[in-house]
């Protein structure tokens, strides 16, 4: 019985893991994307109207 919760406890801890990696790569990813954003936002303003 012991072997079970150790298993499923280390296979807890892996997930959280994981799980807390891919969160820190998407928020990064998604920061980087905004930051494009903005710069794009930033220099079709500088370039006035396209009017």
């Amino acid at each position: 019985m012991i072997f079970w919760v150790n298993f499923w406890g280390i296979l807890l801890v892996i997930s959280l893991v994981i799980f807390a990696g891919v969160t820190v790569a998407v928020a990064i990813g998604g920061f980087s994307d905004i930051k494009s954003l903005f710069r794009s936002i930033d220099s079709q303003h500088q370039d006035g109207p396209s009017n």
